[in-house]
């Protein structure tokens, strides 16, 4: 009796029969060509064109611009893509706009004048300016230096007795046109006069010099000083912001700060100034007309 044989050895004996695939002409039945092949070389083939087609498939999406039709791969990118370009729009529209406030800004400080409508944020954004542009610490100091000593030797300028000049003859821009609420009172400890104006306007230097303090005190809040020639220091007081820094350079008439009511020793807008010559108070209004 014969052994009957296992599933798999059946299986085994299948795939390893030999079949002959055989080409016709429909016409004329005549044998184009034929082949000799088993079950197993048949999976095998069939296998490898699935294998390579997934592998081919993969290579495609992965490295092609066809992944972009994948759903969900393509939204991805196309949103990281666009977020990179609003992101570069929006810094240049920010840089544009520094430009133009730059520009603006600079042609106040020419002509000495701030608009009456400027705001607080404004006034802050005129310090952009010089952080556009990048500077070396060490050129920069030179720089005002050089400024400086061109300045307190030279300017107004062209007349060499100008430090042995009186100071009665020494013109003196106003710093602000306005009403005198307080006098100059020495006895009383008020070294200086009190200008009332509008909110916002430009405070003004009253002579070239170079600015020796720019700072913030709780009775006189933002305070601004400048050393003139002569040995004069002119002194700004109560101010809502300081449009210079210490060490800057600047010229008769050109906006040093903005009037405010800063500190506890102010009731109101107002700008108290001060000028001290060889560290004694003068009466301003002896050198200034305010009105």
């Amino acid at each position: 009796m014969a052994e009957k044989k296992s599933t798999w050895q059946s299986f085994k004996e299948r795939m390893q029969n030999t079949y002959r695939l055989i080409v016709l002409n429909n016409e004329t039945l005549e044998e184009v060509n034929s082949f000799n092949l088993t079950l197993l070389n048949l999976y095998v083939a069939i296998c490898s064109f699935i294998v390579l087609g997934a592998l081919l498939f993969f290579f495609l999406i992965s490295f092609t611009p066809l992944k972009r039709l994948v759903p969900g791969y393509g939204e991805l990118s196309s949103n990281r893509e666009l977020l990179y370009l609003y992101k570069k729009i929006d810094t240049l529209t920010h840089l544009a706009e520094s430009q133009q406030l730059y520009i603006d800004n600079f042609r106040h400080y020419v002509t000495g004048e701030i608009p009456q409508t400027l705001d607080s944020s404004d006034v802050d954004a005129e310090i952009i300016p010089e952080e556009l542009v990048e500077r070396i610490e060490e050129d920069e100091i030179l720089r005002k230096e050089i400024q400086l000593e061109e300045d307190l030797s030279l300017a107004d300028n062209s007349d060499p007795s100008f430090k042995d000049r009186k100071l009665e003859h020494i013109h003196m821009v106003s710093p602000i046109k306005g009403t005198i609420s307080t006098s100059f009172q020495p006895s009383i400890d008020h070294y200086g006069v009190d200008v009332l104006g509008p909110s916002n306007t430009a405070i003004k230097a009253v002579m070239d010099g170079i600015v020796i303090s720019a700072d913030w005190t709780l009775e006189t809040g933002n305070t601004l000083a400048i050393q003139h020639h002569n040995d004069v220091i002119s002194v700004y007081k109560h101010n809502s912001r300081l449009l210079k820094h210490a060490g800057d350079v600047v010229t008769a008439g050109e906006a040093v700060a903005i009037i405010g009511n800063s500190g506890t020793l102010s009731d109101g807008p107002h700008l108290h100034f001060e000028i001290w010559h060889d560290g004694v108070p003068l009466d301003p209004e002896k050198y200034i007309v305010f009105n």
